[in-house]
């Protein structure tokens, strides 16, 4: 896995850190980028309810993916 350097500004990542209960900077910023994953997936999956998409089934591996 290839390392990334990156400026984060403090503030900005104890506040993340205190909102998703994490406590080094890897796990906040691996935690934060599941959660925009999980929230696209929830935004694609309403998109398509609204377009008018039918679902005969909610399996629970296809729940897991659009859950946070």
């Amino acid at each position: 896995m290839p390392k990334t350097l990156v400026d984060i500004p403090e503030a900005t990542l104890a506040l993340a850190q205190r909102n998703l209960g994490t406590t080094t900077k890897r796990e906040t910023i691996e935690r934060a980028l599941e959660a925009v994953n999980a929230t696209a997936a929830q935004l694609a999956l309403l998109d398509s309810i609204t377009d008018g998409a039918e679902f005969a089934t909610f399996t629970p591996e296809f729940l897991a993916t659009v859950r946070h």
